[in-house]
């Protein structure tokens, strides 16, 4: 199984939560905080504020092109966003670090959690392209693309890293 480049980033949280709360926030949270009643946007949303489509005519063409650039509001809200705008490449890696906000914000599907022992802290990551299923695997918390996971585990009947056994091993979306 060759080793492949997930669509994973990861994050610490912020000074004074703990593992316990951060997992409760997730789970409860469901990404609902940027909804309203109805569970869909506003109609106030749905206009400028959200529009980043640009006309622009050259005479015999016209063309649309999406401006995907956040404004620096919407830069601050999400700390990914912020973390990967302000990235310089050779710089010192650093963890993004959320807040409770962040977290209430996080689609718990898109939320990699590696469950170390105690005294160690856990591990949290954000699955960037949640089309992309990863699969965890509990007892060594190595991650991998599902589809690969799947067939080793059809033709070896364990997990490719620490090969424990397939029926002791559970995906990340199944907690």
């Amino acid at each position: 199984m060759a080793n492949k480049i997930l669509p994973v980033v990861e994050f610490v949280l912020e000074e004074g939560i703990t593992d316990e709360e951060a997992l409760h926030l997730i789970q409860e949270s469901g990404g609902n905080e940027s909804k309203d009643n109805s569970g869909t946007k506003g109609e106030a949303e749905d206009g400028e504020e959200d529009n980043h489509w640009k006309r622009s005519d050259s005479g015999t063409a016209e063309a649309l092109t999406f401006d995907g650039s956040p404004t620096h509001a919407e830069a601050n809200d999400d700390p990914f966003t912020a973390n990967l705008l302000n990235f310089y490449g050779g710089s010192e890696y650093q963890p993004v670090t959320v807040s409770k906000k962040a977290l209430i914000a996080m689609e718990p599907h898109d939320v990699i959690v590696c469950r170390w022992p105690k005294p160690l802290r856990f591990q949290y990551y954000k699955n960037f392209m949640p089309d992309m299923p990863i699969t965890l695997c509990i007892h060594c918390n190595k991650m991998f693309h599902t589809d690969d996971y799947t067939l080793q585990v059809l033709q070896k009947g364990h997990c490719p890293f620490c090969r424990t056994p397939s029926g002791d091993t559970s995906d990340n979306n199944s907690d």
